[in-house]
Formats: structure tokens, C-alpha cells, sequence
């Protein structure tokens, strides 16, 4: 789902619920592999700020785990469980749009 807005100069602006974001984060995950958290920012088109507590939310939820490389580098992983949300979120927004 898509909000709609008016910025300042009375155009039309869309945002992204906070489950489409969540599912986009999970996306950049499942089809890049680990990532660091930069990498995220841009492949979910999200800021770093919110990112970071999407972030910690998935990953109390079991869905996204954190990995240190090394000691100043540290990547994000989707788990199984996080996959299995992600592709089950896909197959209901399919079968919603042929409705």
C-alpha cells in the first residue's frame, strides 16, 4: 500500500508503508546476498536513519541477521526465515493484483 500526500508546492507524493519497506529491505537481501548497511540504504531506496530501526526490527523478528566481517565491517544476511516472509508476501501481492 501507497500513501498519498501533497508536498509544499501541491504535488503528489507517494510513501511506502512501513510493510512494503520491511518487504523491500528483504528484497535487496534475498537477490544481493550480504550486505552492508550502505549498500541497503540504496538498493531499498530507504534513509540511513530508518533504516537502522528497520533493521533492529527484523532482526529481533528472526529475519535478517547481522554478521561481523571483521573487526570495523559488518554485513546483513536474510535468514530462512526471512526468506520464506519474503516470498510468501510476493505469492499473496500476486494473487491479490488478479483479482
Amino acid at each position: 500500500m501507497v500513501i498519498l500526500g501533497n508536498n509544499q508546492k501541491g504535488r503528489v507524493r507517494m510513501r511506502r508503508t512501513e510493510p512494503i519497506i520491511r518487504m523491500d529491505i528483504l528484497e535487496s537481501l534475498a537477490f544481493n546476498g550480504p550486505l552492508k548497511i550502505t549498500h541497503i540504504t540504496s538498493k531499498a531506496k530507504i534513509n540511513f536513519k530508518k533504516l537502522g530501526n528497520f533493521l533492529d526490527n527484523l532482526i529481533a523478528d528472526g529475519l535478517v541477521k547481522e554478521k561481523e566481517v571483521d573487526q570495523d565491517n559488518v554485513v546483513y544476511l536474510i535468514t530462512t526465515k526471512g526468506f520464506r516472509a519474503f516470498r510468501d508476501s510476493k505469492k499473496q501481492s500476486c494473487t491479490v493484483s488478479f483479482l
